[in-house]
């Protein structure tokens, strides 16, 4: 109660009107701004983002830790959010391989694309913008305001898919629009089970990092070897067998996130096991039988990559008639 009012509890409908607001801000002055200043324009958006839930917040009146929780860390809930994301990862490497598959030129201009932004500042300078800034400022949107808008709906998953969606829309890229959506609904998961943003945004810091400092390598070898990676990806389909073997690799995605799972709720003074008492081989095999269909399925496209989907047989046949 406050002031003798109840307060009213947030709803998912004004988190689609926030983020539906955000999007026109977007296209209205932030593509704008982000074409004449390239990556400093994209720190004007990221600021312009945040002052937009801090508006939020302050037109609801809620207390600020009900739209941002924000607290203290420990070191397996931060262990688990390293092991999704390595999880996320391999899953969105396998979406990525199969759409350079389908569409290789178009991928080779998104990446391309996002790669010159990354690679055209300092890398420190890259840190805090592509790497600091969005962990901050995209986390205020999507898991601070939005997420707040969207527990009403209680379902777990559902909130998940909800913030996975809006997530990979606020990309703004078709191509990039799965991979995006992919990464949106692990952080959206951890921070509805530990109740903590910070895990989310620990999640998608490292998430930019790791292409930022590949981004920088690259360009320490030199900017025409980084031009020709891209252009060679752009003319070359990926081999239906590497998609094989990184789906067959993917098969530890499911143990992976049951691990994750368990270290986001292993916090000091709690005590939990590692498989709920009594459903030991019912959990394993939930996790086993995924698994090896994830692993069939990688071996099997691997293979048919290999035998169908390459000159295997006609390098057999001309090995045959060599003298």
């Amino acid at each position: 109660m406050d002031g003798g009012k109840e307060k009213k509890t947030l709803r998912p409908w004004q988190g689609i009107v926030f983020f539906l607001v955000v999007m026109a801000a977007f296209f209205a002055v932030c593509v704008p701004v982000q074409m004449a200043w390239g990556i400093y324009g994209l720190a004007l958006t990221e600021l312009l983002i945040l002052a937009l839930a801090l508006l939020f917040a302050l037109a609801v009146r809620r207390p600020w830790r009900e739209i941002f929780p924000v607290y203290r860390i420990h070191g397996l809930p931060v262990l688990g959010t390293v092991i999704i994301w390595i999880c996320s990862l391999l899953v969105c490497m396998v979406v990525t391989l199969v759409q350079y598959r389908l569409f290789p030129q178009a991928m080779s201009q998104a990446i391309g694309s996002l790669g010159s932004v990354m690679g055209s500042v300092p890398t420190a300078v890259g840190v805090i913008i592509v790497c600091l800034m969005p962990a901050v400022c995209e986390e205020a949107v999507h898991r601070g305001v939005i997420l707040s808008c969207m527990r009403p709906l209680k379902k777990t998953w559902l909130i998940v898919l909800v913030l996975g969606i809006l997530f990979g829309l606020f990309h703004t890229s078709p191509f990039r629009f799965l991979p995006t959506a992919i990464l949106g609904a692990s952080i959206t998961y951890i921070v509805v089970k530990t109740g903590n943003m910070v895990y989310g945004a620990i999640f998608h810091c490292v998430n930019n990092l790791v292409p930022l400092l590949a981004q920088h390598a690259l360009l320490a070898q030199g900017e025409q070897q980084l031009a020709d990676t891209y252009e060679s990806l752009g003319s070359t389909a990926i081999p239906v067998a590497s998609i094989g073997m990184y789906l067959a690799m993917a098969a530890v995605v499911p143990f992976g996130l049951y691990l994750g799972r368990d270290l986001l709720l292993r916090t000091p003074g709690t005590s939990r096991r590692f498989w709920p008492r009594g459903q030991e081989t019912r959990m394993a095999m939930k996790i086993l039988i995924p698994s090896l269909v994830i692993f069939g399925a990688g071996v099997i496209l691997t293979a048919a990559g290999i035998f169908l989907f390459s000159d295997y047989f006609d390098l057999v046949r001309q090995a045959r008639l060599s003298p």
